[in-house]
């Protein structure tokens, strides 16, 4: 069982309704054109996080010191929080969000033992990257193509080499998709798809212990293959007092790729789909 220690906390008790409105603000106060639909809700959630409801009431005996903004009101109208459990139990799924909760801590472990933290949040990363496909019944192949990609900087390598190496694998997987999709030979000679077909890519760059979050858009309307993608948020996950909300952030950003991947596999799009056994989806190294 997780535990929210005391200064975790008072970011959220301290004068919550005027932070509320603040951090709304903010949220929906984006320059216009700088983010599409998708990229907008991501900032939203990602922003309002601690705020509004992202876990079910179910979990709250799992985590009994989260703050009560994080769970959907007992009464009033139904709401289905973003954390959801599709397939899986709910142990396995508050299981997978407690080992998110304590990756902060190993972190900071890495500074003691004198190690690099980039392996520890990517394996991090990861692990409940894997649950969380296991959790939507989301089978892959050799042949899907991925919609999000983790890197984590190497020793000697500049922070500017790592974000270019992972906006090189975005852009990639961004030709792939237009590959699936029939727009090699650009939009007007193919028949054109609905919008929705066109997924958001997630990158995950890990520098030291910051875990920073970017997008890459594969609508050609919106951005050519070449360009990078657009930076989201940020988070320092060896900053003391801020486990819960740093995972959080992190969770957040999986359950949007996941989100993406079903949408994919309904459509018959990426090389995604279903199935029903008990085996957990493959975890290629991205």
């Amino acid at each position: 069982m997780h535990r929210i220690r005391p200064n975790e906390k008072t970011g959220i008790v301290f004068d919550f309704s005027s932070e509320r409105a603040a951090r709304w603000a903010t949220a929906i106060n984006l320059p216009e054109g700088l983010y599409n639909h998708e990229e907008q809700d991501l900032f939203f959630r990602l922003a309002m996080r601690g705020f509004e409801p992202l876990v079910p009431q179910l979990w709250r005996h799992d985590f009994p010191t989260l703050p009560e903004s994080l769970y959907p009101p007992i009464s009033g109208p139904s709401f289905k929080p973003l954390f959801q459990v599709r397939r899986s139990s709910n142990l396995y799924a508050t299981k997978a969000l407690a080992n998110l909760f304590n990756v902060g801590g190993r972190v900071r472990d890495c500074d003691i033992l004198g190690q690099r933290p980039e392996k520890v949040i990517k394996a991090a990363i990861k692990q409940y990257f894997r649950w969380a496909l296991f959790d939507a019944d989301l089978h892959t192949t050799e042949d899907s193509i991925p919609v999000y990609a983790i890197y984590a900087q190497k020793e000697g390598e500049t922070t500017l080499q790592a974000v270019q190496r992972l906006n090189r694998r975005l852009r990639y997987l961004t030709s792939k998709y237009h590959e699936a999709l029939g727009m090699t030979q650009g939009p007007t000679q193919a028949e054109e798809p609905t919008p929705r077909s066109f997924p958001l890519l997630m990158g995950f760059i890990i520098c030291g212990p910051i875990v920073a979050i970017v997008t890459h858009s594969t609508d050609p309307q919106e951005a050519e293959a070449s360009f990078d993608g657009k930076f989201i948020s940020q988070f320092d996950l060896s900053e003391r007092g801020q486990d819960v909300w740093n995972s959080l952030a992190i969770a957040i950003a999986v359950m949007h790729t996941r989100r993406t991947m079903i949408r994919l596999a309904e459509q018959g799009l990426g090389g995604f789909t279903f199935y029903d056994t008990a085996q957990p989806a493959s975890d290629r190294d991205l």
